[in-house]
């Protein structure tokens, strides 16, 4: 698995950890490729601007309006979902096949040609976010895919964006335990599949998903970061008590290098399920069954080696 993937999802485990293990291990770089390369990007800069002009100048009238700017530089909270704004329609086009007929590639940024039929059900106001210097909008789900709660679109003032979301907003009071992940989710009922990453398995059985689910059910959160301790442990059994110490909550190194060695021994036994369910979200499960934890929606749960000894099982983890 890409150690790039894992930081996207691993969250709080321990940012610079992450930010270390994703680092490339080759960063020297001659002295005129750096300056050829900071021309080139000046250059693009200046074609891309006198390309631009006439677009920003030009009004729109066509049933949609060009995203601003402000819309496509933040995220958003709505209906107990965090959503961001879809700014390459095309990556979605297979998964939402009619998008590709109400939105159009322009310099500036993508036209979304919203009509009424276009709009589905109501869900709610979206408050102004004075920071995106955005007014109060209207939240819908597109009624293109009515049982998605995945994708909506949300129209402030005549301008219509789309908002895409992969995940619930879980309040770090709500998730000591597992199954309220499970059972905001409404997994395994709501589950299409589970696919484990870096292989060719996908589990369709319900029986299987069940099962899985059954066993990374009421766990604790490991709030002690005894997790951490068994890595370190076994960290110091490898490697010696030499470079990495840690004090019960984070880590401290003698060296960059040591630093990024730990990271990547710390990632590397780490592995992806990523649960695709009904309503059209992708919620990702990372689970380490040589130091017994799993993570989900950033909060770290400790498994038995008997749990870890089943799902290595049922997800030909080896």
């Amino acid at each position: 698995m890409k150690i790039s993937r894992l930081a996207n999802s691993v969250g709080h485990i321990d940012d610079d950890l992450i930010t270390a293990a994703t680092k490339s291990r080759n960063n020297k770089r001659s002295y005129w490729v750096k300056w050829v390369s900071i021309a080139a990007c000046f250059c693009l800069i200046i074609t891309a601007a006198i390309i631009m002009i006439p677009y920003i100048s030009s009004s729109d009238n066509n049933n949609g309006l060009t995203q601003s700017s402000d819309s496509m530089s933040y995220a958003m909270a709505i209906n107990g979902f965090l959503y961001e704004p879809l700014s390459i329609p095309e990556t979605f086009y297979e998964k939402y096949p009619e998008l590709k007929n109400i939105t159009e590639r322009i310099t500036t940024g993508y036209r979304y040609r919203i009509s009424a039929e276009d709009i589905g059900e109501y869900i709610e106001i979206v408050p102004a976010l004075e920071t995106a210097h955005l007014p109060e909008g209207k939240a819908y789900h597109w009624s293109a895919y009515p049982n998605l709660d995945s994708i909506i679109i949300v129209e402030r003032e005549g301008m219509y964006s789309f908002f895409v979301s992969e995940g619930y907003i879980f309040p770090s009071e709500s998730i000591d335990n597992s199954s309220s992940i499970l059972a905001k989710h409404k997994l395994p009922e709501s589950a299409v599949n589970f696919e484990v990453e870096d292989s060719a398995l996908i589990i369709t059985d319900k029986s299987v998903i069940a099962e899985i689910c059954a066993i990374i059910s009421n766990k604790e959160h490991d709030a002690d970061h005894s997790y951490r301790n068994r890595i370190w442990e076994a960290w110091r059994n490898e490697k010696g008590d030499v470079g990495v110490s840690f004090d019960g909550t984070d880590f401290s190194y003698s060296n960059p290098q040591i630093h990024e060695e730990f990271a990547h021994f710390f990632a590397e036994n780490i592995r992806s399920i990523i649960v695709n369910t009904e309503n059209g979200f992708e919620i990702i499960l990372r689970v380490d069954l040589k130091y017994n934890y799993i993570l989900i929606n950033n909060k770290t749960f400790n498994l038995t080696q008997s749990d870890s000894d089943q799902l290595s099982i049922l997800i030909n983890i080896k």
